[in-house]
């Protein structure tokens, strides 16, 4: 099995692990449509004992962040912390960095589409849904700014606000989320949810810790891989089309960032003599 996962990471195939991730999070998503039909009684709404796809789901989840984790150590002790957010996540492909603005638009989109769906009433009973979609918009808009600045390399600037209003965005999705279920005791309604948005909060906040000189692959990689699983997995829970769309663009979008990540990652030198 080590000699397996030393394969993996090896300096040509280390940046396939995101795509792994991203695959994983397909068949999780599988999973969840399947949980969603099968796991849960007509009548009530309450789980079902022992559903098939729900065990296979949380095994799944299990063995993905085993994995996650287990990369994330070995990638740490094996390659040097790259420096600097131009020279960790800048991309060099005009075609692929113009697909990362374009999830970000997407995302943004996805926030002008709510307020299309139900527009909220004006004052204070509307502002939390007017926030939400705002900061939705404005959450694309930076993920589309990061991209275009990294590529264009202005590290200075724009890029360490745009890089961290992300994880500002989905930690006040994950509360918003909890507001939205404070009353239901059924934890498996949005369990996946929850854990998407606490991830992608956290995976932009290590991510933007690049523009600010404050890095940790270790942390990068683990909660970059994290976030893709669980986002994907997410995307299928039973939410407006919007919410499932910002969802899907986030997941790819994540998965660009982090094979970029690993892509640059450079062996110690003594590693390097070693192999």
């Amino acid at each position: 099995m080590l000699i397996y996962f030393d394969w993996v990471l090896d300096m040509r195939r280390k940046n396939l692990i995101s795509l792994a991730a991203l695959l994983l999070g397909a068949v999780g998503a599988a999973l969840r449509l399947a949980e969603l039909r099968t796991g849960f009684e007509p009548g009530t709404g309450l789980p079902v004992p022992g559903a098939a796809a729900r065990t296979a789901l949380i095994a799944l989840t299990a063995v993905t962040a085993a994995g996650a984790l287990f990369i994330a150590i070995k990638l740490s002790g094996e390659y040097r912390e790259p420096a600097g957010y131009i020279r960790t996540f800048r991309v060099r492909v005009p075609l692929f960095a113009l697909l990362q603005v374009l999830l970000g638009l997407v995302t943004a989109v996805s926030g002008l589409w709510c307020l299309g769906l139900a527009t909220p009433p004006m004052g204070l009973e509307g502002l939390p849904k007017w926030l939400f979609a705002g900061l939705m918009v404005l959450t694309g808009a930076s993920m589309a700014a990061t991209a275009a600045l990294a590529f264009l390399k202005r590290e200075n600037g724009l890029l360490p606000l745009t890089s961290v209003i992300p994880a500002v965005f989905f930690c006040y999705w994950m509360v918003c989320l909890y507001r939205e279920n404070a009353g239901n005791p059924v934890l498996q309604d949005y369990c996946y949810s929850a854990l998407a948005m606490a991830a992608s909060s956290v995976s932009f906040y290590f991510d933007a810790g690049y523009a600010y000189g404050r890095r940790n692959l270790r942390a990068s990689v683990f909660m970059d891989l994290s976030a893709i699983f669980l986002l994907s997995v997410a995307a299928a829970d039973p939410a407006p089309a919007p919410l499932r769309l910002a969802l899907a663009a986030a997941a790819l979008y994540k998965t660009s960032v982090s094979f970029r990540l690993l892509s640059v990652l450079k062996r110690h030198r003594r590693r390097a003599e070693e192999k």
